[in-house]
C-alpha cells in the first residue's frame, strides 16, 4: 500500500532580480510515501521537501547571472535563495491530498541578495537551517525511503520493515523540528540596520523555539527580535541559552550586549562585544563592523575614549568613517 501526495508549486513573478528577465511556471509533483510513516511527519516532510526542491529551481537561475554569481561562493546559493523567497504553503482538504507552495521573491529581491552576500552573519544563519533541513530528510529517508517524482511513478528501493523504525516519540520531535525550521525561514529578513529579523516575527520564533528549544540560531533570532521588540531581560535569556549551545556563535553575543546595554549594564555589554572582537580575526569580517561602532559608543558612555578611538578607526578601516569623523569634529580621536 501506498499513499501518494500531489504538489502544485506555484512561483509568482519568480527570478526577476532585477535583471530584465522574468519567468513564472507551475510544477505539478507527486511524492510517494510508505502508509507506515507517521501521518504528521509525512505532511511536514513533504512541506521540507519541496521547500528545497523549489530553492533548487532560484539557485539554477541565481547562477546564471554574472552579477550574482561574482559575489556568491557556490556553498552559499541555497542561502541566498531561501533569504530571496518566502514560500507560504496551502493545504487542500481533497482526497487528492493536494498541497500548493506559492514562493514569492521579496520586494527588491535583487538589492536583497547583493546585501545578503556581503552579511555573514545572515549566510550562516540561512544556512543553518537549510543544511538542517536536509540532514533531517537524510534521517527520515533511512528509515522511510521517499522520493520527488516529476510526471510520474516509478519503482523505488523496498521499504525497511516498520519495527525498525523510530519510536513515535522521536519522529514527532523530527515533524516538530522540520516545523521549526519552516518558522525560521519566515522570520529570517536582511535589515538596512542590520538585523537578521524583525519584530514582526516575534510570535513565530517563540513558537519555533518551543518546538525546538536546542536550536542555538533559533535561540539567537528569537533574541534579536526581543532586543527590537525593547524586551532586554528575555532577549538576554534567549541569547544566554543560545551561547550556552554554541559558544562561537559571535552574533548572540553581540545581539546580549545590545540587551545589556539597554539596561545599562555597560560594563557586561563591553565585555560580551570585546569577546566577539578580540578573538582571532574577530576585526577582519564584515560582521565586526555593528560590533565595532557599538563597544564604541559603550567606552565612550564609559570614558574609555582611547579603546572608542581605536573601535572607530578599525570602523572606518571596515568602510565606515561616519562615527570616526563626527569624534573628530568634537575634537577626539585627533591622532
Amino acid at each position: 500500500m501506498r499513499t501518494v501526495f500531489f504538489l502544485i508549486l506555484c512561483l509568482f513573478a519568480p527570478l526577476t532580480l532585477a535583471f530584465g528577465q522574468s519567468a513564472s511556471f507551475t510544477l505539478i509533483e507527486q511524492i510517494e510515501l510508505p502508509t507506515h510513516i507517521p501521518k504528521e511527519l509525512a505532511r511536514e516532510a513533504l512541506r521540507a521537501r519541496i521547500r528545497l526542491h523549489s530553492l533548487q529551481h532560484i539557485c539554477q537561475d541565481l547562477k546564471s547571472h554574472p552579477h550574482i554569481a561574482a559575489q556568491v561562493g557556490t556553498v552559499d546559493y541555497p542561502a541566498i535563495a531561501a533569504l530571496a523567497y518566502t514560500s507560504a504553503i496551502e493545504e487542500e482538504t481533497r482526497s487528492d491530498n493536494t498541497v500548493t507552495v506559492r514562493l514569492t521573491a521579496r520586494q527588491n529581491e535583487a538589492s536583497h541578495i547583493r546585501e545578503a552576500a556581503n552579511n555573514p552573519d545572515l549566510l550562516e544563519v540561512a544556512g543553518h537551517f537549510v543544511s538542517k533541513t536536509e540532514a533531517i530528510l537524510r534521517t527520515i529517508d533511512a528509515f522511510w525511503p521517499t522520493r520527488l517524482y516529476i510526471g510520474k511513478l516509478t519503482k523505488k528501493a523496498p521499504v525497511p520493515q516498520e519495527q525498525h523504525s523510530p519510536q513515535k516519540e522521536e519522529s514527532m520531535r523530527l515533524a516538530r523540528t522540520l516545523t521549526a525550521c519552516a518558522l525560521a525561514f519566515t522570520a529570517l529578513d536582511l535589515r538596512k540596520d542590520s538585523w537578521l529579523t524583525d519584530r514582526e516575527a516575534l510570535t513565530a520564533l517563540e513558537e519555533a523555539v518551543a518546538l525546538d528549544e536546542t536550536d542555538p540560531y533559533l535561540l539567537l533570532l528569537l533574541a534579536e527580535s526581543r532586543v527590537i521588540r525593547h524586551l532586554p531581560r528575555q532577549a538576554i535569556l534567549s541569547a544566554s541559552q543560545a551561547i550556552r549551545l554554541k559558544g562561537d556563535l559571535a552574533r548572540a553575543r553581540y545581539i546580549r550586549a545590545l540587551a545589556y546595554k539597554e539596561m545599562e549594564q555597560f560594563a557586561l555589554a563591553e565585555n560580551d562585544l570585546s569577546v566577539v572582537l578580540d578573538r582571532p580575526g574577530g576585526k577582519n569580517t564584515k560582521s565586526a563592523l555593528p560590533a565595532l561602532l557599538a563597544r564604541a559608543n559603550l567606552r565612550q558612555n564609559l570614558e574609555k575614549y582611547a579603546g572608542m578611538c581605536e573601535d572607530l578607526e578599525e570602523a572606518c578601516r571596515l568602510g565606515d568613517c561616519e562615527a570616526l569623523h563626527r569624534a573628530r569634529r568634537e575634537e577626539r580621536c585627533l591622532r
